[in-house]
């Protein structure tokens, strides 16, 4: 329920579409921007309030910036908290510094308007994702896809089916799109199944996955220090890297398996503190739904995670660092169900896919049924065990070409540089 002032301001805004001229805005803009100068450079913008996440568009970007066709302009942003305030701004800029990319602050975490697209002439925005509720109402795509195109391209891989599918495949942003660019021809027929034949045809594009294009050495600024980001610094110990997701309590997605195996995986780690170094790098939101879910306390989590980063061979990362660089650098994955599982199918390395489910239902859709037999499945602590020690210590690894497979077959792109050819369909098509 929102307030009376709530309303106004979004009535205002334009948020709320009183008299249901939105397909007439539409139109309108685009007649306008099929009749621009072609001369000029369309003037795209990257809406950013999710550093880690920034892979999905950094080679999109770089093709943008090398083309004249191109204005592209970064505009960092707080994200928005389910009480109304803001927070990561700084977050946000520091990574652009980091990486010596230019940007401009599109807001304050006061929630003070910085930079109004409607008044820069903004023609194309691209989104890290559909939920408008994580960013300030003046950055709502129901009031730039007024004046702009809006373009969307999938921060993770969608493995998913059920409730969270449905609604990643036909959500009120993926309707006002004006193209969406997916990573499989998996993804096309989920759209076809929720969105419909005729707006998938319209608005759905297979180009490709844009952030293997960071692991393969596309994206300049991959600096990485591999010996400081694991615990023991060297590289002749296994580097396990465990990235559990967040969803302890959310029935449509059943994922985390963190609570099952959060003190066996301690334990382990404990017990081969010469041999293997462990990162845990949790989902963002993990540590705040393990307390909601009340499995455990506050009191009773902080101190698993202060004994767990005591180990010498042990660490927890909830930084900004680029996954990609941190994949390159490990020797294996163990997470459950997430986008991790399709994504480090790249480095042909091996996957311990942690499943917990009372049935053999894996909640996968078909990209996920697809990639499942490379990956080793746990379901139990003890098998996660026997998976570590055939691999690591008894040197056997059946899956290795049933994983180089899965990628070749399913995820690798359809050209050598992703963003890249997403630049030059923009261009062809605008």
């Amino acid at each position: 329920m929102i307030t009376i002032r709530k309303f106004l301001s979004r009535l205002k805004r334009g948020t709320i579409d009183w008299l249901n001229l939105m397909p007439i805005k539409i139109a309108l803009r685009e007649l306008r921007l099929r009749n621009r100068n072609r001369e000029k450079p369309i003037k795209t913008y990257f809406l950013i309030y999710m550093p880690k996440a920034w892979d999905a568009m950094d080679s999109v970007y770089q093709a943008c910036a090398a083309d004249p066709a191109f204005e592209p302009h970064i505009i960092a942003l707080p994200k928005k908290n389910r009480d109304g305030s803001f927070a990561g701004l700084e977050a946000t800029c520091q990574f652009f510094d980091k990486m010596g990319y230019p940007y401009q602050r599109g807001q304050d975490e006061n929630g003070f308007m910085l930079v109004d697209l409607r008044h820069v002439g903004a023609e194309l925005v691209f989104y890290q994702s559909p939920y408008p509720e994580h960013l300030h109402d003046g950055f709502h795509f129901k009031i730039l896809c007024q004046y702009a195109r809006i373009a969307y391209i999938s921060y993770f891989l969608i493995l998913t089916e059920g409730q969270i599918g449905e609604f990643l495949f036909s959500n009120p942003f993926i309707k006002k799109a004006w193209k969406v660019f997916v990573e499989t021809k998996f993804q096309i027929s989920l759209f076809d199944k929720y969105l419909g034949r005729a707006q998938t045809k319209k608005k759905i594009v297979h180009a490709g996955y844009p952030k293997f294009d960071s692991y393969n050495g596309l994206s300049e600024h991959n600096n990485f220090d591999a010996a400081a980001y694991w615990p023991s610094g060297s590289d002749k110990k296994k580097r396990l890297l465990w990235c559990p997701h967040w969803s302890i309590i959310n029935p449509a997605l059943r994922s985390s398996t963190f609570l099952k195996y959060c003190e066996h995986l301690y334990d382990f780690a404990q017990r081969h503190q010469n041999t293997f170094d462990l990162v845990l790098r949790p989902h963002p939101l993990l540590f705040e739904e393990v307390v909601k879910s009340k499995a455990l306390s506050d009191a009773a989590l902080k101190t698993f995670l202060e004994k767990f980063e005591a180990l010498p061979n042990a660490r927890i990362d909830e930084t900004e660092e680029r996954y990609f660089a941190v994949f390159d650098s490990s020797d294996a994955l163990i997470s459950d169900t997430s986008s991790f599982l399709g994504e480090y199918l790249i480095t042909k390395k091996p996957i311990l896919y942690t499943h917990d489910y009372e049935s053999d239902d894996t909640n996968l859709n078909p990209l996920g049924e697809a990639l499942l037999p490379s990956f080793y499945i746990a379901d139990t602590k003890a098998k996660l065990e026997d998976h570590l020690n055939n691999i690591f210590v008894n040197g056997q690894d059946p899956k290795a070409q049933s994983r180089a497979k899965a990628y070749d077959d399913y995820l690798k792109p359809p050209c050598e540089n992703v963003g890249r050819q997403i630049k030059d369909y923009l261009k062809e098509n605008f």
